[in-house]
């Protein structure tokens, strides 16, 4: 019986286009993601400015792998609260509509993020995953040294397919061990409410949601320090909540920000037993079709005193 076929789809979300906009005053250009492609009229920076009104455009669109983040503050001027699009998680220090007005500093906070590679791509099945019908092979080489590890990241300009993956596992390296996944922890999103020791269900933002798949792994990210929560077990659309494999042994606030980034492990490593070729896939039927700009990312661990050298190849179609 053939088996399900896998691949990553997109799921449709509202664009982001960063603006750019020439100011007289600063005698500089100023940017601003939106989400919408309406031309600027007036400088982000301070809408008194003196701006080129015909060197106003869209520059580009949300780039693979780019993040940018939602932020909000209250403005006391205005009475309400003001968000704008920020290419970092630094919190707002003053109104974006007017830098001259009275904020509330300490309601600065993130809502919401995007990182498009990541947060429009979900793991399903399919009987279908079409390809120009050319056939490649790459190899990918591993130079461990002694009871070291060694990361390969790989990611390819096209759409393939990925028939196999296949490691030569040679003597001496048996109980050595390989993992393999998609994403590389790639943000999706931010904590939406804080969570407590021993929590696992979690509020996140929309854009988690829309990556979030059960059976994903979840990794929470604060300082750049990040802590593994395990394996997505169920999603609640309503509460916007995901339960999660692994209690949180910390407590992280969702002001910090907290962010979050999942991935899709093919191989969680899996510890070689016997030499010869280890195969994870194994015919032209059945594949992983990786968007444009996907990275994978593999890992060999050496876990003895000799160094090594290990051989993996990766063949798909495209």
């Amino acid at each position: 019986m053939k088996g399900p076929d896998y691949f990553f789809c997109r799921i449709p979300m509202n664009p982001l286009y960063k603006h750019r906009i020439f100011c007289f005053t600063e005698n500089a250009a100023v940017f601003l993601w939106k989400d919408n492609d309406l031309p600027l009229a007036a400088c982000p920076n301070n809408p008194g400015h003196a701006v080129d009104a015909g060197g106003t455009f869209v520059d580009k669109k949300l780039e693979p792998l780019e993040a940018v983040y939602r932020h909000r503050i209250h403005c006391v001027t205005e009475n309400l609260d003001v968000d704008r699009w920020e290419p970092n998680a630094t919190p707002l220090a003053s109104c974006p509509n007017d830098p001259a007005h009275i904020v509330d500093p300490a309601s600065s906070r993130i809502i919401d993020s995007r990182a498009q590679a990541s947060s429009s791509h979900v793991l399903k099945e399919t009987a279908d995953a079409p390809t120009g019908g050319h056939f490649k092979a790459e190899s990918l080489i591993f130079a461990a040294g002694p009871n070291g590890s060694v990361t390969v990241n790989k990611s390819w300009p096209i759409p393939i397919s990925i028939h196999s993956l296949r490691v030569g596992v040679q003597p001496g390296m048996i109980g050595d061990s390989f993992s393999a996944s998609f994403g590389n922890d790639a943000l999706v999103g931010t904590l939406a409410a804080d969570v407590a020791i021993g929590d696992s269900v979690i509020a996140v933002s929309p854009s988690v949601m829309q990556a979030a798949a059960p059976g994903y792994f979840l990794v929470l990210v604060v300082a750049s320090v990040p802590t593994d929560l395990g394996r997505i077990v169920s999603k609640d659309p309503v509460a916007s909540t995901l339960t999660l494999e692994t209690p949180s042994p910390s407590a992280f606030s969702a002001a910090a920000p907290t962010s979050v980034e999942i991935d899709a492990r093919a191989l969680d490593s899996i510890e070689f037993g016997v030499e010869g070729l280890f195969t994870l896939g194994d015919d032209r039927s059945n594949v992983i079709s990786v968007p444009a700009g996907t990275p994978m990312r593999c890992v060999y661990t050496n876990s003895t005193a000799a160094a090594k050298r290990l051989v993996a190849y990766v063949h798909y179609s495209y």
